[in-house]
């Protein structure tokens, strides 16, 4: 999926919680800690370090299309 702060470049990465394991994939998820709360992020672009949940990816394309 594509970031949609910079669309022209930004990949997004899906945010796992908890402690990772010794297979965990750093090229394809990001890390997201182990002390999880109600409004985490789903996502982050490693470009430009936006970071949000799925409402908020939808209601930006949605606003944006």
């Amino acid at each position: 999926m594509k970031c949609p702060v910079c669309i022209d470049g930004g990949d997004l990465h899906k945010f796992v919680y908890g402690l990772p394991a010794d297979d965990f994939d750093f090229e394809k998820f990001e890390v997201g800690g182990c002390v999880v709360y109600e409004e985490m992020p789903d996502y982050r672009c490693r470009k430009c370090d936006w970071r949000g949940t799925k409402a908020e990816l939808k209601r930006i394309r949605k606003e944006k299309s």
